[in-house]
């Protein structure tokens, strides 16, 4: 199967990968309401996104409620850079 596959299949991913490009570390509250992306289906999309490695996430215990905090790695960045082009072009008319 073609990785870009493993994309199309989860819910808001591409916006959460853009989102995350243009606003850097996240808490992932924060990241719903920034990209639009639901909570639930969010969720499934960190998690793949965790496993191809594209993002970073840490538990900042320096709050309380503690927060879960999402970054793009850098594989995550390049792939996050490729995709703000197209966006871009996809823009122009």
């Amino acid at each position: 199967m073609r990785n870009i596959k493993k994309l199309e299949r989860q819910v808001g991913i591409l916006n959460l990968l853009l989102t995350l490009l243009e606003n850097g570390e996240l808490a992932s509250s924060e990241l719903s309401f920034k990209s639009g992306v639901y909570w639930r289906p969010m969720l499934k999309s960190l998690e793949k996104l965790k496993e191809m490695h594209l993002i970073n996430t840490r538990i900042d215990k320096s709050t309380y409620p503690h927060k879960n905090l999402i970054s793009l790695s850098d594989k995550g960045n390049r792939v996050a850079q490729f995709l703000q082009s197209i966006d871009s072009e996809l823009g122009e008319d």
